[in-house]
């Protein structure tokens, strides 16, 4: 089975106050941080992002409209790079490891949508077989945009995984001193 693993980095950062993508955390930043995960799991990834985002020499998929999150971020990319099916991250969860993508990428074998559930509430990274696009399309269509909205709505397999450093969502600056506060 052909997976891809895709790195969602298209948002505006407003609640970090500046481009949190490019944020330093010792000594690397958070879209290198992850960047670095994937490349160790898949051998085809993308970076995810907003018309004209460019980054070294990574391959880049633009949203069709910029800015209307992560579950349309995932559509545009379901619909100009199909895939048997995909795994797909975010750049405000710098600290993910390659076991849990290497997880999701088996789990994947035998369901269509694969989720990380911790602490009984769904995170990235999920993992989705392309014929789930259609339910997507649906789902947007009927005025939807959650992306966890969207999962509730399906059969997730769900991996269940403890609170811990590796799924913090950094999205405001309070959510970094918490990271130095508790992981040091």
């Amino acid at each position: 089975m052909k997976v891809v693993g895709v790195l969602l980095a298209g948002g505006r950062s407003k609640r970090f106050g500046k481009d949190k993508r490019f944020h330093i955390y010792k000594g690397k930043s958070f879209i290198d941080r992850c960047i670095e995960t994937m490349s160790e799991v898949f051998d085809e990834f993308y970076i995810s992002a907003e018309k004209g985002f460019n980054y070294k020499d990574y391959n880049v998929i633009y949203d069709i409209e910029n800015y209307k999150g992560p579950l349309y971020a995932i559509y545009s990319v379901m619909k100009s790079l199909k895939r048997e099916a995909y795994v797909f991250t975010v750049v405000d969860m710098p600290f993910i490891s390659s076991k849990t993508l290497l997880e999701i990428l088996k789990a994947l074998l035998n369901y269509e949508v694969v989720c990380i559930k911790v602490g009984g509430n769904i995170s990235f990274p999920v993992g989705l077989k392309f014929k789930v696009l259609t339910d997507i399309e649906r789902f947007i269509s009927a005025g939807g945009s959650s992306v966890m909205k969207f999962l509730i709505s399906q059969d997730c397999k769900f991996l269940h995984k403890e609170p811990s450093m590796e799924f913090m969502n950094i999205n405001r600056p309070e959510d970094l001193q918490d990271l130095n506060q508790k992981h040091l």
